[in-house]
């Protein structure tokens, strides 16, 4: 059975990520939800080790009584009885970004789901928000969910790869599409993701078919974004494109790629201004060189 660790602090758009993780553990028997809050109530150094042993079980306690009345809520909101998901809480006392990494380990947990805590632009939602701190420290997936989401059932995936590793952690993607059991459709930004193709000679047929024989999933294809020159170097405006073009349900993408990350975190101003993005993220961290 799978786990996925949904983290909460009882905000709005934590809300949002639970109740997603609700509704695909509802529809799926072999995932096991560890819904996680780390209380982070501060405790003096100086406390005597008694007195500070107790404070920390109280507020632990204190922790765990919100937690089960907020999950009980959710539920409820979503017509979903308790014996219908299989779940556990988890309440820990202390910082969260220390904890979530130990619970990730101590699970084995497969993913995150979670808020994206105020982000409202593709790049806010990257580099914005807490939620970064989790994909760059966290060696496991993390499916983001913005606080402006409006939940619809997960039919079609997309992977903005580069085809320098496109293989590299491509299986996290696989296994995400086939647990939603959605179309899984690669893209390719010319000319930043990394290079521009030749799309008169490359076989995409031959290339997405070996794809499928690899990674034994055959809901599969792959799409060129073609940007107009003066865009040619904006990946975020070719994400944009494939986005309002296509309307994926989840957008995923790998994050070690230092070029690729550049490129997205100096995009125009007037277009981060006019777009933004309503889908979820699905963050993954490549092996390799991040520096």
């Amino acid at each position: 059975m799978k786990k996925i660790l949904i983290p909460t602090d009882f905000s709005n758009n934590a809300a949002k990520a639970v109740k997603f993780a609700m509704r695909l553990g509802h529809n799926s028997a072999s995932l096991h939800l560890v819904f996680f809050h780390a209380t982070q109530t501060i405790i003096p150094t100086q406390t005597p080790s008694r007195l500070y042993a107790e404070i920390r079980e109280n507020d632990i306690e204190e922790g765990l009584a919100k937690l089960k009345k907020e999950i009980h809520q959710h539920l409820k909101e979503l017509d979903i009885l308790p014996e219908e998901i299989s779940s556990e809480l988890v309440v820990v006392q202390g910082d969260f970004k220390e904890h979530i990494n130990n619970e990730v380990k101590r699970l084995g947990a497969t993913l995150i789901i979670m808020g994206t805590c105020g982000a409202s632009g593709l790049q806010k939602v990257l580099f914005g928000s807490n939620t970064v701190d989790v994909m760059e420290k966290v060696d496991c997936p993390v499916l983001a969910i913005p606080d402006n989401y409006k939940y619809h059932a997960v039919k079609h995936i997309a992977y903005a790869a580069d085809f320098l590793s496109i293989e590299e952690g491509f299986e996290k993607v696989v296994n995400l599409a086939k647990m939603f059991e959605a179309s899984l459709e690669i893209f390719h930004v010319d000319s930043v993701l990394p290079h521009r193709i030749d799309h008169q000679t490359f076989d995409k047929t031959h290339f997405v078919d070996n794809l499928k024989r690899k990674f034994g999933y055959e809901s599969m294809s792959l799409e060129f974004v073609e940007m107009e020159e003066e865009d040619s170097d904006d990946a975020l405006a070719g994400i944009y494109a494939y986005i309002a073009r296509r309307h994926p349900s989840i957008l995923a993408m790998a994050t070690y790629d230092r070029i690729w990350i550049e490129k997205i975190i100096s995009p125009s101003v007037t277009k981060e201004m006019m777009f933004q993005t309503e889908i979820p993220l699905f963050a993954f961290r490549k092996k390799g060189n991040q520096g």
